[in-house]
């Protein structure tokens, strides 16, 4: 793969920022090889102690060619580096410490979905701190961008569906199926599967109903030890509705399922290395197959654009607001089954 994103970032655009991953021991490893193909400079790695910064160091350096320097306070990591941006993949309850020092020093954010959750804090404190972190970003005049990747696969699915079925507006329903790994670090049981899958498929309601609001009488979700189902009606400023169904599980063992569709036309997510080594999302339905980008790689592309000051963020951070009021609200209603 060292080879391939070499020969990749010679013919990408120079995107000369320099960026720490906050979080890099998970996702955060391959928003590191991503960003370094698309030609910045990871130059600093934050971990929760320096062993473990350093064994990411270790394995970003043999795998990637990525040299950054490894930290374990963030505070001194935006202090000593000379950062333009940084991406946020910590746990959860640490988004907005790490998110607002980062404003605070001048970085543009990516920060992992949800934008905050700390199942110690109420959720009017949760919405108030997402609430300052957009506050701050204006203010300071930066980016802030939340990775719900998944908003990547719109433009290719509307075109598919666009040749093959026509217009899909007005939009009557939204069907997403999301299957995720179990595990030490991946989402577990019950409320846990909702907190870290759910921002995928509301961040396309949101995307494609701006405005909208959730009949809250329609709403049925039920929460397992293992999955979650829910049901409900999501109402534009037009009246127009439309059904929302969302299928999250927690799987232990093959390859995770991720569906999704508008109208009942359903596709499937697959994604692999390509010939090259370079790893692609692939969008399979009627039993043809089309290549893609890799989502989390459309959105910091997009991300490493905005910036610089050229176009907006896959997801911006009001967008990401509006996702965590809906996320906290419909599990305040869900029944545990």
């Amino acid at each position: 793969m060292t080879q391939a994103l070499a020969g990749q970032a010679g013919q990408a655009e120079r995107a000369r920022l320099r960026v720490a991953i906050a979080g890099a021991s998970g996702i955060g490893k391959h928003q590191a090889k991503w960003f370094a193909l698309e030609g910045c400079e990871v130059a600093a790695l934050l971990g929760s102690s320096l062993e473990t910064a350093e064994q990411t160091r270790t394995v970003l350096r043999d795998s990637f060619g990525i040299n950054a320097r490894p930290y374990d306070d963030i505070r001194a990591m935006v202090a000593q580096e000379r950062l333009d941006a940084i991406s946020v993949c910590t746990p959860h309850r640490l988004h907005y410490e790490h998110t607002m020092t980062a404003l605070k020093a001048g970085l543009h954010v990516l920060c992992e979905k949800p934008i905050v959750w700390d199942n110690a804090r109420p959720e009017n404190h949760l919405l108030h701190e997402a609430r300052r972190m957009v506050e701050e970003a204006r203010s300071a005049g930066k980016v802030l961008a939340v990775n719900t990747q998944y908003l990547a696969a719109l433009q290719p699915y509307q075109e598919i569906y666009r040749r093959r079925w026509g217009d899909f507006f007005p939009l009557k329903s939204l069907y997403f199926e999301m299957e995720s790994k179990g595990g030490r670090s991946g989402p577990n049981e019950h409320e846990e599967i909702w907190v870290d899958l759910a921002s995928h498929p509301l961040s396309l309601l949101v995307a494609l109903m701006p405005g909208s609001s959730v009949v809250w009488e329609s709403l049925d979700c039920a929460v397992g030890r293992a999955h979650v189902a829910c049901r409900f009606l999501a109402r534009d400023a037009s009246d127009n509705e439309c059904q929302v169904i969302i299928l999250l599980r927690n799987v232990t063992e093959g390859t995770p399922a991720r569906r999704f569709g508008m109208n009942g036309r359903i596709v499937e997510l697959a994604a692999r290395n390509d010939a090259r080594g370079i790893y692609r999302t692939y969008i399979r339905s009627n039993g043809s197959e089309e290549e893609h980008e890799d989502l989390v790689h459309t959105s910091i592309k997009r991300f490493i654009s905005a910036a610089q000051g050229r176009g907006e963020p896959l997801a911006g951070a009001e967008a990401a607001v509006e996702n965590l009021k809906l996320q906290l609200e419909i599990l305040r209603r869900a029944r545990r089954v």
